[in-house]
């Protein structure tokens, strides 16, 4: 068992039916039995975003949003890419929650 701190986790990223919890400042990643649904109820509320089907993002680790490309720039200078469907709810999104990220 592992105790973590919710603000620690910068993406959960679906791995066939199990989830892998990638923390900040840590180049591995703590690999669950449990599916990304389940994870995406847990963390409801805490500033988590589904960005594809197999990717929810802490929102606090968002450096940019390349609306062209479709990807997320985190903190930690990694790329994530956005489900096409999901750019306007991305979009909408940072709009809504900060004024400090940069839209490229």
């Amino acid at each position: 068992m592992c105790i973590l701190n919710i603000s620690d986790i910068v993406c959960c990223v679906a791995n066939e039916r199990c989830t892998d919890i990638y923390i900040f400042n840590d180049d591995c990643c703590i690999k669950t039995k449990h599916c990304l649904k389940k994870f995406e109820h847990i963390l409801n509320g805490f500033g988590f975003i589904r960005c594809h089907a197999k990717l929810l993002v802490n929102f606090d680790y968002i450096k940019s949003f390349d609306s062209l490309n479709y990807e997320l720039l985190l903190v930690n200078q990694k790329t994530l890419k956005v489900a096409k469907g999901r750019r306007k709810y991305i979009m909408e999104m940072i709009e809504k929650n900060s004024y400090s990220l940069l839209h490229i």
